[in-house]
């Protein structure tokens, strides 16, 4: 993604948000959204929907759409270390 003002205001965003609504701190949050960044999920036609699999395919491009629409949520890596997160202990 370029650095342009819109992109980095839309990932501050995201943090901020993730943090507030995760109840976790800002770094974690930014911890969070950079380790689903790097899941990328493999879309299986036999395991889903039309509609999910589109979702899960859009969930892999990082853009500034991913920031606005949250899709960091669809990962496994965001659903794993928000458990750890919420269990206390450390990533």
């Amino acid at each position: 993604m370029p650095e342009s003002w819109p992109n980095v205001q839309a990932i501050k965003l995201a943090i901020l948000a993730e943090a507030g609504y995760s109840d976790i701190s800002i770094a974690q949050a930014a911890a969070l959204i950079v380790s689903a960044a790097h899941d990328f999920t493999i879309v299986r036609p036999d395991r889903y929907n039309f509609q999910a699999a589109a979702l899960l395919r859009k969930s892999n491009v990082i853009n500034r759409f991913w920031f606005e629409d949250s899709l960091w949520r669809y990962k496994d890596a965001y659903h794993q270390l928000l458990h750890r997160l919420q269990q206390g202990s450390n990533p």
